[in-house]
């Protein structure tokens, strides 16, 4: 089984699309531009979303000259924007909490912990804990690892 705990940046954003079922492959900008990653989902009304991954929104403004995006396009990575992660933590009943304490029982918040109470056999133990340096980050490593667990 991976160590979900390692899963950062892209790669764990990309983690999370595919568990969401959301087809990866490469998204065009304006002019000539190209993200190595985009990702797109179906609409229920036929059409398609399209987003790209903030890494390579941060190159991409680099060689750009005013708007880069399609006005549809939207930026991509649970792992920093709550609006997406939200939702996920929601559904999957992800609760976070402070990762670390120090030994007076003063809470580290440089690391946190999270895990899905979804999972009858975690929720009764301390097994099933994901961290990381961010409370959405460690979200993201647990909602992954239970999905993996899933499907594996």
């Amino acid at each position: 089984m991976p160590n979900f705990n390692t899963l950062t940046g892209k790669d764990l954003d990309i983690a999370v699309a595919k568990c969401l079922g959301l087809q990866v492959a490469k998204v065009y900008g304006r002019g000539a531009v190209v993200f190595e990653y985009g990702l797109w989902k179906t609409l229920p009304n036929g059409g398609f979303q399209n987003y790209v991954l903030v890494d390579d929104y941060a190159k991409m403004l680099k060689q750009c000259d005013g708007p880069c995006l399609h006005r549809d396009t939207l930026i991509w990575s649970p792992s920093t924007i709550h609006d997406q992660a939200g939702p996920i933590m929601d559904k999957e009943f992800i609760s976070v909490t402070i990762g670390d304490w120090d030994v007076d029982d003063t809470p580290i918040v440089s690391s946190w912990a999270a895990r899905s109470l979804h999972d009858e056999i975690y929720a009764a133990s301390d097994a099933g804990w994901y961290t990381g340096p961010t409370r959405l980050i460690a979200a993201m490593r647990c909602y992954v690892a239970s999905k993996e667990d899933q499907d594996g």
